[in-house]
């Protein structure tokens, strides 16, 4: 059987709402349609592949249920209207589109875990994205203009394992000789698909230490983000994370810094130069994989007296209350039923 023909096959079974399909497949939704997972796909002429011209958002579940898509549409609108590339749908259906995939994709890959006596369910990431559609110098204007932006929705398993050494070890931080793209270029509060900076990053880190993530700084020195999300840092009671417009405005980021007002840690906005991480009582990085994970190194230097000072400790459990989710357990195994808010 030809691709296409499988291809047409695999939305015919699911147009006919296949029992077997029901139980077993994980599904999708792209450019109007609902398919199988496996028949997903852009044409190789999509200016999201061509040229990277794409923005996306990212969420999770806790519990089979998604964390703050509402905060993940917002963002993403923001982006689009940046870059001009128009929504063909609403926001309120992307939100239904959303809940119907997860809905189903949860009950199909959903084989908890048991530890201590309690099940760990197998969580989701939930990616959305948009790109600008099809590339007029290889389709025609008329057919890109006719087509317009492609729009797709997906699911993936989180891989919990992945976070372990994270949590246990705490994240190793390198700044390299990379900086940070020039806001004036690419605001960062546009969640863009393309990663060639970070890549580039990345690749400087790993000749200084093979197992650190590069946090990039701007052309003054001071820090920014890391690929991995978001950094905070706490010196004298107090949360600082890089001003807005500096970084990427994280979902877990504000989940984070809300929680650490509702715990008695006041929060500041400003810039993070090299050595106020250096000289932190404790450091975290925020993202949606993995709400938060210590920092206990950076360019060499040890940062706190361990991976989980009683602040990340505190949050954390703020985000277990929240989300319903022991997210201790789920990082490493480890049971945070005694902690106190």
């Amino acid at each position: 059987m030809t691709p296409t023909k499988q291809k047409n096959l695999d939305r015919l079974i699911l147009e006919m709402n296949s029992p077997t399909f029901a139980v077993n497949t994980p599904i999708a939704w792209l450019n109007g349609q609902y398919l199988l997972e496996s028949a997903a796909a852009l044409p190789v002429t999509d200016l999201g592949v061509v040229g990277g011209l794409a923005v996306s958002e990212m969420s999770r579940t806790f519990a089979g249920q998604i964390f703050r898509l509402t905060d993940h549409l917002e963002r993403l609108r923001q982006s689009l209207k940046f870059v001009e590339i128009a929504l063909p749908c609403s926001e309120s259906q992307i939100f239904e589109i959303c809940t119907r995939v997860v809905t189903h994709n949860f009950k199909v890959v959903n084989t908890p875990e048991v530890i201590d006596s309690k099940e760990i369910p197998q969580e989701l990431g939930v990616v959305i994205f948009v790109t600008a559609g099809p590339n007029p110098t290889y389709t025609g204007q008329e057919y890109a203009r006719q087509h317009g932006p492609s729009v797709g929705i997906h699911t993936f398993c989180l891989r919990r394992q992945a976070y372990h050494a994270m949590y246990r070890d705490g994240v190793s931080l390198v700044c390299p000789p990379v900086q940070a793209l020039p806001a004036e270029i690419v605001p960062r509060t546009i969640k863009s698909r393309s990663r060639m900076h970070w890549r580039m990053g990345e690749l400087a880190a790993r000749k200084i230490d093979p197992h650190a993530f590069s946090i990039l700084a701007d052309d003054d020195g001071s820090l920014t983000e890391t690929a991995a999300g978001n950094l905070v840092v706490i010196q004298n009671n107090c949360a600082i994370s890089p001003p807005e417009g500096q970084a990427l405005e994280g979902i877990s980021l504000k989940a984070t810094l809300e929680f650490c007002q509702r715990s008695g840690l006041t929060v500041e906005r400003r810039k993070i130069w090299p050595k106020d991480l250096m000289m932190a009582q404790e450091a975290w990085l925020t993202s949606t994989p993995f709400g938060m994970v210590p920092v206990t190194r950076f360019d060499g230097h040890t940062i706190g007296a361990g991976p989980k000072g009683p602040w990340y400790q505190k949050i954390l459990h703020q985000w277990s209350q929240t989300t319903g989710s022991d997210l201790a357990l789920w990082l490493g195994g480890e049971n945070t039923a005694g902690l106190e808010n």
